[in-house]
């Protein structure tokens, strides 16, 4: 990842090129491997495609993982601790993108400062409950809000509208 030649520091080598001499690098030759993501360096923010659709249409979601630290870390995305919600009015909670697809399994990637990290949602408009167990129902025209989490982390709301 480091480009080679004399200007940069912490490589060694005779007469400035890289891999030449002795065959010894100086401990900061070596990356650091990433650290785990502290919350505080975390970012989880939520958007909604549209300020409004028609009650029928599939509202696209997405959330939205960033890095806003200042060096690379790691920070498990696994799908079972990312949830998409929408809440109507009084924030009742309406759907849940983990009701019916519990996925579960590591995903361990590193994030580059400033770099966000997309998972995109269309919603087909259906109440949802856990397990999806219960009648699943269309949602009628009104105001509501999709939060984003990742983990305990939370985005604010984006709030949407749908239309008769």
């Amino acid at each position: 990842p480091y480009p080679a030649g004399p200007s940069h520091p912490g490589r060694v080598g005779s007469k400035g090129r890289s891999g030449a001499g002795d065959g010894q690098a100086s401990p900061a030759a070596v990356p650091m491997a990433p650290t785990p993501c502290a919350d505080g360096a975390i970012s989880v923010m939520s958007q909604v495609g549209a300020t409004s659709y028609h009650v029928g249409q599939k509202p696209h979601f997405q959330l939205m993982v960033t890095n806003i630290g200042s060096k690379p870390c790691t920070r498990d995305l696994n799908p079972w601790l990312q949830d998409m919600v929408v809440t109507g009015p009084g924030q009742s909670r309406l759907w849940s993108s983990n009701d019916c697809s519990p996925t579960n399994h590591p995903d361990v990637r590193t994030l580059q400062p400033g770099t966000p990290v997309v998972f995109p949602v269309d919603w087909a408009g259906r109440t949802s409950a856990p397990g999806c167990g219960l009648q699943r129902s269309e949602i009628g025209p009104g105001s509501y809000a999709l939060v984003a989490r990742l983990g305990t982390l939370s985005s604010g709301p984006a709030p949407f509208t749908m239309l008769k």
